[in-house]
């Protein structure tokens, strides 16, 4: 699949930071529950597991957003 030019995203952008945010959670937690043998159960427990793996995915997103269809951070598309 093509990547997207510089300063733009396509769907499957979306997508794969949303993999990244979920796969980080599940494994944040089951790291979490293998350490201290109890699985999160309060608001407290789960925001310690969520807020970085939101962060995870939107720091994804921001690295599409910025980086050309080279991979190259902050350059625009050479016209050919």
């Amino acid at each position: 699949m093509a990547q997207a030019k510089f300063m733009k995203l396509q769907i499957s952008d979306f997508w794969k930071g949303l993999l990244i945010t979920i796969g980080t959670a599940i494994g944040t937690a089951l790291i979490k529950y293998l350490d201290s043998g109890q699985f999160p159960a309060t608001w407290g427990d789960w925001k310690m597991i969520l807020f970085p793996a939101l962060s995870a995915g939107i720091i994804y997103i921001l690295k599409n957003l910025i980086t050309n269809t080279k991979g190259k951070l902050l350059k625009k598309e050479k016209d050919d």
